[in-house]
């Protein structure tokens, strides 16, 4: 399981792209073992780092690109409306939580 606190990694100046970089790391990670061994629950995982991406965008007060999605796209998360976001050509998707790690798992949405 992962318990990691992106939030450490935040310096006062407001820098977060090695956390955000280091949450991406992570969550493909658990994509990758999910591929390998779909039967064990993945969900909590999934949760905590997306939890940390919303923290980390509340906390700086800026909207999040997390990655970019095979084959085209982007994940964001907006602060302002407090909900993660698909942007695809000509369309944005705004996702809940649940909806999102529940589309990860089913190979939607991943990341490139």
């Amino acid at each position: 399981m992962i318990w990691y606190n992106a939030e450490k990694n935040i310096n006062r100046y407001g820098d977060f792209v090695k956390a955000i970089e280091s949450l991406l790391e992570e969550l493909k990670s658990v994509l990758k073992i999910h591929n390998q061994k779909p039967y064990l629950p993945y969900w909590g995982d999934l949760f905590i780092i997306l939890n940390q991406v919303k923290k980390i965008a509340i906390k700086n007060n800026e909207d999040v690109y997390f990655y970019q999605i095979k084959p085209s796209g982007k994940l964001k998360y907006d602060y302002k409306k407090k909900q993660f976001i698909v942007e695809v050509p000509d369309l944005n998707i705004l996702v809940k939580d649940d909806e999102l790690i529940d589309s990860l798992l089913n190979g939607r949405f991943i990341p490139k």
